[in-house]
């Protein structure tokens, strides 16, 4: 998956960024892009306990007016903890809070982009404020929301900070990749 951050030349494919609240920017944006497939819909519900048959069943999902079965809502803001934990604040951010919409159904295969923005640094709190939008290959909203986040302490470093990648792939999760993943 690669991540893009606005300003700063950024692009990592499994690196967590490092910096702190200082560097961080009114206005700075990263985005990523994700899709979802059928297996994680399963996985979702069997760790959610959510098996409502609009997430599991495509004929109960036409039936009720859909395309398809839909993912999850939360399931489609899942990146965006990784929006916070790597990107926007990055590696010292403690997520606080989040709140998110979800206007259109998101189907397994739809490509969607995630573009997070800062809106507030606030040096007192050592927070940051964050609102996100996510549309599909059609440029369709499927999600708007934001984050709060506290931004720890810590070391600085420059360049990103690579992270393990376990038996959960980007390509077994449905993540954009690139080279020849």
């Amino acid at each position: 998956m690669q991540h893009r951050l606005s300003g700063s030349g950024i692009q990592t494919s499994t690196g967590v960024l490092n910096r702190p609240l200082a560097r961080l920017e009114k206005g700075e944006t990263a985005t990523l892009t994700r899709s979802f497939k059928t297996a994680d819909l399963t996985r979702f519900s069997a760790l959610s306990g959510d098996w409502n048959p609009l997430h599991t069943d495509d004929a109960y999902a036409r039936e009720s007016g859909f395309d398809s079965r839909v993912v999850h809502g939360i399931l489609v803001a899942a990146p965006v903890s990784r929006m916070a934990g790597h990107l926007l604040p990055g590696r010292r951010c403690l997520l606080l809070g989040s709140r998110f919409q979800f206007p259109r159904p998101v189907y397994t295969g739809d490509r969607i982009t995630y573009l997070a923005t800062v809106r507030q640094v606030s040096e007192a709190s050592r927070a940051v404020k964050v609102s996100v939008e996510a549309t599909n290959q059609k440029d369709e909203i499927v999600l708007r929301g934001s984050y709060d986040a506290l931004v720890r302490d810590g070391e600085e470093t420059e360049e990103p900070m690579e992270v393990g990648v376990r038996s959960e792939t980007p390509a077994t999760l449905g993540h954009e990749t690139t080279g020849s993943e």
